[in-house]
C-alpha cells in the first residue's frame, strides 16, 4: 500500500470517527490550497491560520489540529496529484514563518472570502449525490471543465492518458456532454461518464473518478443507468469490458453490420465476433487502430437500432 493509499484510508477513519477533527481539518486544508493558488507569502497564509484557531477556539471541546492530520489532508482528498509536494512544502513554510501579530479585523474578512468562494459545489444546485448532465456550451461546463480534465488524467493517466482530453479546452471540445456527481465535502466533481451524443446517440468515450471509494461507487450506480437508457452506448476492453459485462450485465452488440453503423468512421475495423484471445463474454468484439495502437473492443448498452 502507497503512501495515497495509506493517506485516503486515515482520512476516511478521519471523517467517519472524529467528524469535529475533520471539519477543522478540512478548513485549515482548504486554507493552505486557496493560499498557495494565489501565491500568498508563507506569513501572510501564518496569519490567516492563526485568525482560524481563534475563531475555533471559542467552540466548546475545541483541540488544535495537529500537523500530521493537515499532511493527510494535503496527501489524500483536497489535492491534485501533482500538486501534492508543492502545497506539503508551502504549509512547512507557512509553519516556519509563523508570527503571532494578528490584530487587524479584515483578515478575518478576507479569510472568509478566500474560504466561502470555494466551498459552494460546482454543480449547484444539484445536492450532494445527486447526478447531473452538463451540455459542454453552458457556463457550468466552462465552471468544472479544469475538473473533469483532472479527473480524465487521473483515471487514464497510468494508462498513457487520454488524448484530446487532458486539459479543459480538450474536454469541452471532445464531447457534448458531461455526466457528473459530486459524492464529497470539496467542491468538485468526483465521477462522471463523459459522452458525444449524435441526435440520440449517446457514445460515452470516457468513465471517470477521482480514485476514492465513494467515487467508484459511485460510478457504477451512473453507468448502471446511463448505460441502461436507450441510445446509450460505449466502447470498451479490459476491466471496464469485465465490470459492464461480466459483472453488471450490461448488453453486448454481437452483430458486425450494426457495429459498422455506429462506427462508420473506422475503415480498419476488423470484426472477431468471439475474442481472439478467448475471453468469455460478448461475440461482438473487433480490433481497430486507436492513437496508432491495435486494440480489441467490443461495444456495451443499448445504442440506437439495436
Amino acid at each position: 500500500m502507497d503512501m495515497i493509499e495509506q493517506s485516503m484510508k486515515q482520512y476516511e477513519r478521519i471523517r467517519k470517527g472524529y467528524p469535529r477533527l475533520f471539519s477543522d481539518a478540512q478548513k485549515i486544508a482548504k486554507l493552505v490550497i486557496k493560499a498557495s493558488k494565489k501565491d500568498f507569502e508563507p506569513i501572510k497564509t501564518w496569519r490567516y491560520l492563526q485568525r482560524l484557531k481563534q475563531i475555533e477556539s471559542r467552540k466548546r471541546g475545541y483541540r488544535p489540529v495537529p500537523d500530521m492530520v493537515i499532511n493527510i489532508f494535503l496527501d489524500a482528498k483536497l489535492t491534485r496529484d501533482e500538486e501534492r509536494a508543492k502545497l506539503k512544502q508551502y504549509y512547512l513554510d507557512v509553519l516556519k514563518v509563523g508570527q503571532k501579530d494578528i490584530n487587524e479585523m479584515s483578515l478575518l474578512k478576507e479569510y472568509i472570502s478566500l474560504i466561502v468562494e470555494d466551498i459552494a459545489p460546482k454543480l449547484a444546485p444539484a445536492k450532494k449525490g445527486d447526478v447531473v448532465n452538463v451540455s459542454t456550451d453552458n457556463d457550468t461546463a466552462i465552471t468544472v471543465a479544469p475538473d473533469v480534465s483532472d479527473l480524465v488524467n487521473k483515471t487514464y493517466g497510468g494508462m498513457g492518458g487520454f488524448p484530446g482530453a487532458d486539459t479543459p479546452e480538450g474536454v469541452l471540445s471532445r464531447f457534448t456532454d458531461f455526466y457528473l456527481s459530486d459524492v464529497d465535502e470539496d467542491p468538485e466533481p468526483d465521477a462522471g461518464i463523459l459522452y458525444t451524443d449524435w441526435k440520440g446517440s449517446k457514445k460515452a468515450s470516457a468513465l471517470v473518478t477521482d480514485g476514492g471509494p465513494e467515487s467508484k461507487a459511485k460510478l457504477r450506480d451512473m453507468m448502471d443507468t446511463f448505460f441502461n437508457q436507450n441510445g446509450s452506448w460505449i466502447e470498451v476492453s479490459g476491466a471496464p469490458a469485465n465490470i459492464l459485462v461480466s459483472k453488471m450485465g450490461m448488453p453486448t452488440v454481437d452483430d458486425e453490420e450494426t457495429v459498422r453503423k455506429l462506427l462508420p468512421q473506422i475503415k480498419d475495423l476488423r470484426w472477431h465476433g468471439k475474442h481472439p484471445e478467448g475471453i468469455a463474454y460478448g461475440n461482438g468484439w473487433y480490433t481497430r487502430n486507436i492513437a496508432g495502437h491495435d486494440e480489441t473492443k467490443i461495444i456495451v448498452g443499448n445504442p440506437p437500432g439495436v
